[in-house]
C-alpha cells in the first residue's frame, strides 16, 4: 500500500498480488494529524496490504525540507501502530504526474482534487514497483506445488 501524505489527505493505492498494477483506492482525511498514523495502519489492514509505502518529498536539489521531515515522523508514527514493512520512497512529481493522468483522463482539477491524491499514491507505488520488482511480499501459497 502506498501513500501520498499531504496536510488534508493523504492519497492511498495499492496494487495486485504479482505487484504489477497499481491502483488509486481513495484517501484518508488528516484533520489534525493525531489520528492518521492509526487510521493508515486500518487501512493497510482493510487492503490486506503487505507493507506500507509512505512518498517522501524530497526537494528537486535533493535536500530535506519541512515537508520530508514530516514523511519521515509519519512514517515513524506508523511503525509505531503496526507490524508491517514502512519505507519512505522518493514522490518527487508524482503529484504532477497524477495530475497529467487525470487530465488525460478528461477530469478537471474542481473534480479530482481527491482522486489526485490517490493517483500520486498509485503514481508513487508504481515507481516503487518498478525499481523493487522482487521486493514485495507474497501471500503464503497454501496449494501443493503442481
Amino acid at each position: 500500500m502506498a501513500v501520498d501524505p499531504g496536510t488534508v489527505r493523504c492519497g492511498i493505492a495499492v496494487c495486485d498480488w504479482l505487484g504489477m498494477l497499481a491502483t488509486p483506492v481513495g484517501v484518508i482525511r488528516v484533520k489534525d494529524g493525531r489520528e492518521l498514523p492509526a487510521a493508515i495502519a486500518a487501512k493497510a489492514v482493510e487492503l490486506e496490504a503487505a507493507l506500507i509505502i509512505v512518498g517522501y518529498p524530497v526537494s528537486m536539489d535533493g535536500t530535506i525540507g519541512p515537508r520530508a521531515l514530516a514523511a519521515e515522523r509519519l512514517a515513524e508514527q506508523v511503525r509505531a501502530v503496526t507490524d508491517l514493512e514502512v519505507q519512505l520512497y522518493d514522490e518527487r512529481l508524482t503529484s504532477a504526474e497524477a495530475e497529467d493522468l487525470l487530465k488525460e483522463a478528461g477530469k478537471t482539477i474542481k473534480e479530482s482534487k481527491d482522486m489526485r491524491d490517490a493517483a500520486a499514491a498509485a503514481v508513487l507505488l508504481t515507481w516503487w514497483l518498478d525499481k523493487n520488482p522482487q521486493s514485495l511480499p507474497h501471500p503464503a501459497d497454501d496449494e501443493d506445488d503442481m
